[in-house]
């Protein structure tokens, strides 16, 4: 099992370096379009040697061998790796190949294997139906390294070990020991660091084995190395060697240093020649101490006046009163003067001070008394420069520049002035303008108290410039800060507004801009004006958003001004939780909509406004003149205008263009007092006598002395006439008309007058009329078969209104439209309760139905309509689902008794609000899938038994299951886990792991997003397994009786050997 691969990052490899050994090199190169990937084949021989004292058997490599192997390509001649195994066919040089079989990234591994070798042979073959291959017979020299399998390498981005890093973006690498190949830096406070400062070099790893080499950034070059047993160790450069070294240049006593040196005595002697050189003693003319008294010796050698003992080394003078002394116990050193029993001073011209004690030292230095040291207090005294000391007196320093503390290694170095024990003022003063004045600038400090840190700091200067500057504490608006620490506090503190000094861009939204964000802001395209980001009007402009704190700091109100207009749009945050914002509102201004405007304004859009119009050649409006126009919607438009000639006009707009033309929709002018007689006093202005009223005369009040004007009328025209202020005495009509109100009416008793106009009973309407009132119908309305009751309209409606009911008023709507027939709730555009589409002959319900009695149909089938598919050929024309009847039949050849059909599936969905076991109210959770006759199911499947088709005679292809794949099967693993939909518990196979073993038991599913398992294929291997494990243990159960028998053979010829050698022993 361990030579079974899944696949993953299977490629074949060269590379020109044959020394590489790196699965991974930057050299290896990946071959394009591999068709077949090669066998690497290795025989390996052994010989086995029995051990005469031992009971195993030695086993010995003896001989190896690796087959050629085939390199087959999709062969496409100007492909750059094809191109470089031809180029190696052709001259036959040596290259490496590497075989990755398997690169698993989720275990960060890699298996592999290396050669190098010649490829000797090559083959194309193909033809206009296949592909085009050629065939390269590697034949490999040396096996690089067989199939293995390691940690897969790492890619290296900037940084990695130093690689490519600066310090400024790109950390160094300053690891105590590199882990790999590197660039390091070598920290000054680093342990072991030689150099005390940083070092930058290389790091070197082989194994556990460290190498390092750094050298100094910066100062004098200085080089260090190190590996893995020695400390960091100096290098020196060539100059720093002659400095230190002798040259091998250099001789002694002619001799060079290019070799070891063997010194003889001419080579450390002053003389040419050295008299009896085996001597034991020197001759006493050598003048050396050949004479046996040491005094003597001491004369002869002349170091007669030198003398040493454990403390001291003593110079004495030829008189001997005086010496010169080095003692060792306290360091001293000078001449001593042994008769005045006191030290003498070294005099002034030999460098010395020519006195044994300060005073007469600093005397005749010319010091006077200044020169006491260490005192402490400054005075009459000077004191030492490497110690504490205080100065009481003014002190001045002319020099150019003054450092303090320059080579410091202390953590903290200052200056401290001032008094520690009375309260007064301390400053340093200034001078930069060259004039004798108190000071240019002065820095003073003042105040303070027992607490580190509360004095004053006051700079007294013209003008004071720091390039940057940075507070502990926020600047106090009292003194010209804003006593803040951000952006917003700050304008909070000063009581400012923000002023956005950026354009917002495509991804601000304005509704982000709340109370917590007041201030100006602007945008500066109109990309960025959206829709989406709530903008007022798709134009670039600039925004305000002021704070108004109601509930919460978001509170607040925004005002948007677009770029190219005065127009101003205003909207509010109502800050809660959650908080919602009103919509924006154009703000009027004069001129806006026509308001406090002096000039022809022109309707432009479908809003309530003032219109006016002064061009005379007008098409839209009735004439010159002014008006307004109010709407509910773009095409409800009421509009109207008082003419220059006092008349004034209306109508109603529902084109949705308020400019549209008058002969396209028609104004109607309104009536003034005289029109048609209506509110004149005919006594004073009686209207133009009538000489004849007919059909064409509108309808209205008319005056006429002459009766007879009323003509004899025959048409179905009403006439209404007054006398004088009285009621109607003519009889003019014939019937009452659609727009009689109040008139005469001819009923069969003859003419009478009726404030209301009412047909009288059995009345025929043999015309067009029309009601615009409330008719009451007391009696029947009747109709035959041949004379229906018909409503005649485009769109016909019988409208019934229920005025006692709950809601009040409750209307149902029966309307016909484009042939088909409905009934609407409440209004025409209602909830549609019932409909009949006519070209399809079909009745659709918008309610739900509830059916007391039995469902029946004449057909064969309760059809629920859907649109046609494709994919439902076979089933039926038109792609329905059905619930239909079908034959005394059960099984799949034939249609059964009852019947669901469905061009896909069956959902089985549960009502329960709250379903457990990972079911989702209103989701199925059992699917039967009527493509592919499959059943799915959230949770489990229960029965008592399940029954699986096994019949021989339903079966193709029946192989026995091999032997090889009990392996297989029995390296499979098993676990136990919960399903996550329901959570059960259970135990099983994976079946991505099958699926790399057995992919034909394994299969995805669509409907349930899923791979499912054939477990009934695994049980037939788990039989097949179990049979092999018999007959594994049958065998191995007469091997077993076997060795027992060969055992207990063996122990009697143990016993026997035993009872000769006792009696070999007994009997020796």
């Amino acid at each position: 099992m361990a030579d079974i691969f899944t696949g993953k990052g299977l490629t074949l490899q060269y590379n020109t370096d044959t020394g590489n050994r790196s699965p991974q090199g930057v050299g290896n190169i990946t071959v394009n379009e591999v068709n077949t990937f090669p066998i690497l084949t290795i025989h390996s021989e052994t010989n086995t040697f029995d051990t005469y004292d031992s009971e195993y058997n030695s086993v010995l490599l003896s001989d190896k061998s690796v087959e050629p192997f085939q390199i087959v390509v999709n062969y496409l001649p100007d492909d750059s790796t094809h191109m470089y195994l031809d180029e190696m066919a052709d001259s036959q040089g040596i290259f490496q190949c590497i075989i990755q079989y398997e690169l698993n990234m989720d275990e960060s591994t890699i298996t592999y294997a290396i050669v190098n070798g010649y490829i000797t042979g090559t083959q194309l073959s193909g033809d206009k139906d296949s592909v085009v291959t050629k065939s390269y017979t590697f034949t490999p020299q040396d096996v690089i390294a067989r199939m293995s399998t390691m940690a897969a390498l790492l890619p290296i981005y900037q940084g990695d070990y130093g690689v490519g890093s600066n310090t400024t973006d790109v950390p160094q690498y300053s690891p105590l020991v590199p882990t790999g190949n590197s660039f390091i830096k070598v920290p000054s406070t680093q342990a072991g660091n030689p150099a005390g400062a940083d070092m930058m070099g290389i790091g070197l790893v082989d194994g556990t084995s460290v190498a390092e080499f750094a050298m100094t950034k910066t100062g004098t070059l200085s080089l260090y190395a190190k590996n893995a047993t020695t400390a960091w160790t100096r290098i020196y450069t060539a100059t720093q060697m002659d400095a230190r070294y002798v040259p091998l240049t250099r001789t002694i006593n002619g001799k060079p240093l290019s070799t070891n040196l063997t010194l003889d005595d001419l080579d450390v002697y002053a003389k040419d020649v050295v008299d009896d050189l085996d001597a034991e003693t020197l001759k006493k003319a050598s003048n050396l101490s050949d004479v046996a008294s040491v005094e003597s010796a001491k004369v002869n050698l002349g170091v007669n006046k030198l003398q040493q003992s454990s403390a001291s080394t003593n110079l004495n003078y030829p008189t001997k009163n005086a010496s010169l002394v080095l003692r060792d116990s306290d360091l001293a050193w000078g001449v001593f003067d042994s008769t005045a029993n006191q030290w003498s001073a070294l005099g002034v011209g030999q460098g010395g001070t020519g006195s044994i004690t300060a005073a007469g030292a600093r005397s005749n230095l010319g010091l006077g008394t200044a020169a006491i040291q260490n005192v402490g207090t400054s005075g009459a005294t000077v004191p030492l420069l490497n110690g504490a000391n205080v100065f009481s007196g003014a002190t001045r320093f002319d020099a150019p520049q003054t450092s303090f503390a320059q080579t410091s290694t202390s953590s903290g170095n200052g200056i401290e002035i001032g008094s520690t024990t009375t309260a007064a003022l301390s400053y340093i003063d200034l001078h930069s303008s060259g004039n004798a004045t108190d000071y240019d600038v002065r820095i003073y400090a003042s105040g303070g108290s027992t607490t580190t840190g509360q004095g004053n700091l006051t700079i007294n200067a013209g003008s004071v410039t720091m390039p940057n500057l940075a507070l502990s504490t926020d600047l106090a608006i009292l003194h010209g800060g804003t006593g803040a620490s951000t952006y917003d506090q700050a304008l909070v503190n000063l009581n400012a507004a923000k002023f956005q000094r950026n354009s917002l861009g495509n991804t601000d939204n304005l509704n982000d801009f709340d109370g917590a964000n007041p201030g100006f802001f602007y945008c500066a395209t109109n990309a960025a004006a959206t829709t989406a980001n709530n903008y007022p009007v798709l134009q670039a402009g600039s925004l305000l958003v002021q704070r108004n704190g109601a509930n919460g700091v978001g509170g607040c109100t925004q005002m948007y001004f677009p770029y190219n207009s005065n127009d101003i749009y205003v909207r509010t945050y109502l800050y809660g939780s959650p908080g919602s914002w009103t919509g924006w509102s154009l703000m009027l201004q004069q001129g806006s909509f026509g308001v406090g405007y002096i000039g022809t304004v022109l309707p432009s859009q479908q809003t309530n406004q003032f219109i006016s119009e002064s061009d005379g050649a007008t098409t839209w409006a009735p004439a010159n003149g002014a008006g307004f126009q109010t709407s509910y919607a773009n095409n409800r438009l009421f509009q109207m205008m008082m003419t220059t000639s006092d008349k004034a006009y209306i109508r109603f707009n529902d084109s949705g263009d308020p400019k549209v033309a008058r002969t396209t929709k028609p104004w109607t002018p309104l009536l003034v007092p005289g029109s048609y007689g209506l509110g004149a006093d005919l006594t004073v202005n009686p209207s133009t006598p009538i000489a004849n009223l007919n059909e064409t005369t509108p309808t209205g009040f008319y005056y006429t002395a002459n009766e007879s004007t009323l003509g004899g009328v025959t048409s179905d025209v009403t006439y209404v006439l007054a006398n004088r202020g009285g009621r109607p005495t003519a009889h003019a009509s014939k019937y009452v008309q659609q727009r009689s109100w109040n008139g005469y009416f001819m009923g069969t008793s003859g003419w009478a007058w009726r404030e209301q106009a009412q047909l009288e009973s059995n009345q025929t309407f043999t015309g067009s009329n029309t009601f615009n009132g409330d008719s009451l119908f007391t009696g029947y309305v009747t109709n035959t078969a041949s004379n229906p009751l018909a409503i005649r309209s485009i769109n016909p409606t019988l409208s019934f209104v229920e005025t006692d009911s709950s809601p009040a008023n409750s209307s149902y709507m029966f309307v016909a439209d484009g042939g088909n027939f409905r009934l609407n709730r409440d209004n025409t555009g209602g909830t549609q309760i019932f409909g009949y589409t006519r070209s399809s002959n079909t009745s659709s319900f918008g309610t739900h139905v509830a059916i007391s009695g039995d469902l029946q149909t004449g057909a064969s089938a309760i059809r629920i309509p859907s649109a046609a598919l494709s994919t439902s050929d076979g089933v039926a024309t038109g792609g329905y689902r059905a619930i239909e009847a079908g034959a005394d039949y059960a099984g799949f050849d034939n249609m059964n008794n009852i019947n669901i059909t469905s061009w896909y599936g069956i959902g089985f969905c549960t009502a329960y609000n709250v379903p457990t076991n990972g079911v989702v109210a209103g989701k199925p959770a059992v699917y039967i899938n009527t493509r592919n006759g499959t059943l799915a199911a959230k949770n489990a499947v229960y029965a008592n038994t399940t029954q699986l088709t096994s019949d021989r005679n339903a079966k193709d292809n029946i192989v026995e299951i091999e032997d090889e794949s009990i392996e297989k099967y029995l390296n499979l693993k098993t676990y136990t886990f919960e399903f996550k939909n329901s959570g059960q518990t259970s135990a099983g196979f994976i079946a991505q792991e099958v699926q790399d073993v057995f992919p034909d038991f394994v299969q995805f599913v669509d409907d349930i997003g899923h791979l499912t398992l054939d477990y009934n294929a695994m049980t037939a291997h788990t039989h097949r397994a179990l049979v092999a494990v018999n007959e594994k243990v049958k065998e191995q159960a007469t091997k077993i009786e076997t060795l027992e028998s060969t055992i207990q053979d063996q122990q009697v010829q143990i016993d026997e050997l035993k009872a000769l050698v006792q009696s070999l022993l007994d009997n020796k």
